[in-house]
């Protein structure tokens, strides 16, 4: 058996401040955390964990943090043949805007933009493990022959964010570069998986998986509570462990990376129609016909209110709970039928919303269009107005001034309305003349 103790050489670390710790049921967040090597050794008890290297290791609420050392080793110099060595290691986490691209080539790596006071639909995160020139060496014991690893290069990430469909997505990546096991000296032969699949190579004396992935990728539930990927380049158990346990000699991980999110982090939006009269209606008698537009369930499309009544709409998406009645972030437009007896729109008017002042039109198409953005509720309220008899003359109606608006002009007999709103006489007929009469002989 052996013990394990730790020496980190030139320490490189760079740490922002973590945003406020969130309360469970409160507020949703993605956390995040990365290392770069752990180490679980049991000597008849088990020791703690090491791990020397690790991002936001807490795995709070993600926060922006870098650590890097040019050298590992574990247990430190002067002791010979270390069972863990790496260089160019390093652990980062990173919290970007929800647009950006997380490639480091395009994006900096210390993003600040999106870091504090934003909610979590306005983020992604993204947590990365590298680490180059890996020596696992465990020495050989009475029960154990000795084991030996070295690989070239391992790197993880897992990212969490709002994919397509507005519902919380993980990704994650792992490759092994080059790796080669001995057991008692003799090279055991290994082909390698491609990245991002995992490979599980179980020999009794110990159990190696490559790209080992806890969890699953890809789009989660409208409204999951929680979820969290998990992946790790290289897991060494000493003997074979049997999950969720851990090789009782030893447990090595390099390069491992985490991503999770918590409560609904991907929030949809909601929109309510509202309708008022004036002068107010009691009892309510009059209905008014509605039709939503693009995006919106056929099954509540067209609909009916009453003075003082309201309906919330419901999208089509089908990553959408549909009891929710809510919508997808975008723009929708709901427009009012043709006026119903002598009631006129006069008015439409939509709660202010982030995303954008929503387009009214009154006159002519009797609708709105609104900007619904994540977690944002839109209120429209349509207003109607019945003037009193004898205030407008027939042919005109009221507007939202109290004037009088000519709708409709009558032309006499022989003459059409132009676009001027002009009579133009189009039919003449002359008089005849009487007929000529003749003196007779």
């Amino acid at each position: 058996m052996f013990a394990v103790a730790l020496a980190i050489v030139g320490v490189l670390s760079f740490a922002g401040p973590a945003s406020a710790n969130h309360i469970a049921g409160q507020e949703p967040y993605f956390s995040c955390e990365s290392s770069v090597a752990r180490a679980s050794v049991l000597n008849g008890t088990l020791l703690p964990t090491l791990d020397p290297l690790a991002a936001n290791s807490n795995k709070e609420e993600c926060a922006e943090d870098l650590v890097g050392v040019p050298t590992v080793a574990l247990p430190p110099p002067p002791a010979a043949d270390p069972p863990i060595t790496a260089t160019a290691a390093q652990a980062s986490t990173e919290i970007l805007c929800a647009t950006d691209d997380p490639d480091p080539a395009v994006t900096p790596a210390n993003n600040d933009d999106c870091d504090a006071g934003r909610r979590s639909f306005e983020q992604q995160v993204l947590s990365k493990a590298d680490a180059g020139d890996i020596r696992i060496n465990l020495p050989g014991a009475p029960a154990n022959p000795a084991i030996e690893i070295v690989a070239q290069a391992a790197n993880t990430s897992a990212r969490a964010f709002c994919g397509p469909g507005n519902v919380p997505t993980l990704t994650s990546t792992s490759n092994v570069v080059n790796l080669v096991l001995r057991i008692a000296g003799v090279v055991v032969p290994i082909q390698l998986p491609a990245p991002n699949v995992e490979q599980v190579i179980d020999l009794g004396v110990l159990k190696l998986t490559l790209n080992e992935r806890i969890g699953t990728e890809g789009a989660k539930a409208d409204n999951s509570p929680a979820d969290e990927l998990t992946r790790r380049a290289i897991h060494l158990e000493v003997p074979s462990g049997v999950e969720p346990g851990k090789g009782s000699v030893a447990d090595v991980i390099v390069a491992e990376s985490v991503a999770d999110f918590h409560g609904d982090v991907c929030p949809e939006g909601k929109i309510v129609v509202k309708k008022e009269t004036a002068p107010d209606e009691s009892p309510n008698t009059t209905s008014f016909g509605f039709t939503a537009g693009t995006g919106l369930d056929p099954a509540s499309s067209s609909f009916n209110l009453m003075d003082d009544g309201s309906r919330q709409l419901a999208g089509t998406a089908a990553t959408l709970t549909p009891s929710d009645n809510e919508v997808l972030p975008g723009i929708y437009s709901i427009q009012e039928n043709p006026p119903t007896g002598d009631y006129v729109l006069t008015a439409i008017d939509c709660s202010a919303n982030r995303s954008g002042t929503a387009a009214v039109d009154v006159s002519t198409l009797r609708r709105a269009t609104v900007n619904v953005g994540p977690g944002e509720t839109i209120t429209c309220t349509f207003i109607n107005a019945k003037p009193p008899p004898g205030v407008c003359p027939a042919g005109s109606t009221p507007n939202a001034q109290g004037q009088c608006i000519i709708t409709q002009i009558n032309c006499p007999a022989g003459s059409t309305l132009n676009q001027q709103g002009q009579c133009i006489i189009n039919t003449t007929t002359c008089p005849r003349a009487p007929p000529i009469r003749r003196a007779s002989a």
